[in-house]
């Protein structure tokens, strides 16, 4: 479950209140790429919002400690794949595994959660090969990777931490159709794995993302929101 409750965010002049249940997809139409972003910040503990709180599953996300509660409970596709520059892709998708959930490489053999497994089984849903990544990709450093791997990359890495709440950051946009259409599909299927879990797509395109029938779509606007 995903609250807004009365948020105003500087740029947008608007309170913001709206509820997202659990099991829901919802799209979130956004004036500007900027605007976007400033979302994202309040939404993730980044950035306080100027009034108003936003709670994430049963997580006031500007109580206690609110960067590491929100993140075991969302995580985010970002739409340039957000991947540490330093860090192998192999390094980049397993290390939010081993921050929050513990050190998904270690006796990975004997481990029923072995996250190679797991990538294959998300490759797999995108009707794509996943040894063929491991083979090309997984050593090598992102910024020799094209900018639509980066994205794909970083909604496997999303996909990996099973989260509660999955937000993709205009993701699915810079893939051509058919390969789009792969990741829609997986998408949908990773959000029916569990009854609660809610997916929410943002973007500045009213047009994108329709092939992932989300129940609710809600255009931001300057001077409030509409839910369609």
């Amino acid at each position: 479950m995903i609250e807004f409750t009365n948020v105003s965010v500087g740029g947008f002049k608007q309170n913001l209140s709206l509820r997202i249940e659990d099991g829901r997809v919802c799209k979130i139409v956004i004036g500007s790429r900027y605007e976007q972003r400033m979302l994202l910040d309040v939404m993730l503990g980044f950035n306080r919002p100027e009034s108003g709180s936003i709670i994430i599953g049963q997580t006031d996300v500007y109580a206690g400690d609110p960067m590491r509660d929100a993140h075991r409970r969302a995580a985010v596709a970002w739409s340039d794949g957000g991947l540490i520059s330093n860090l192998s892709v192999w390094e980049n998708l397993t290390l939010p595994l081993w921050y929050h959930i513990g050190d998904a490489r270690r006796g990975a053999a004997a481990n029923p959660d072995n996250p190679v497994e797991k990538i294959a089984g998300i490759f797999q849903a995108m009707d794509m090969d996943a040894w063929e990544f491991f083979e090309k990709h997984f050593d090598r450093l992102p910024g020799f990777l094209p900018p639509h791997l980066k994205t794909l990359f970083g909604i496997v890495r999303a996909m990996l931490m099973e989260p509660e709440v999955i937000i993709y950051d205009s993701a699915f946009e810079s893939f051509s159709p058919a390969m789009a259409a792969k990741i829609v599909q997986a998408a949908r299927a990773f959000h029916s794995e569990r009854r609660e879990r809610v997916s929410l797509y943002l973007t500045t395109d009213a047009n994108s993302a329709k092939e992932l029938s989300p129940d609710i779509v809600v255009e931001l606007k300057e001077k409030g929101f509409s839910t369609i």
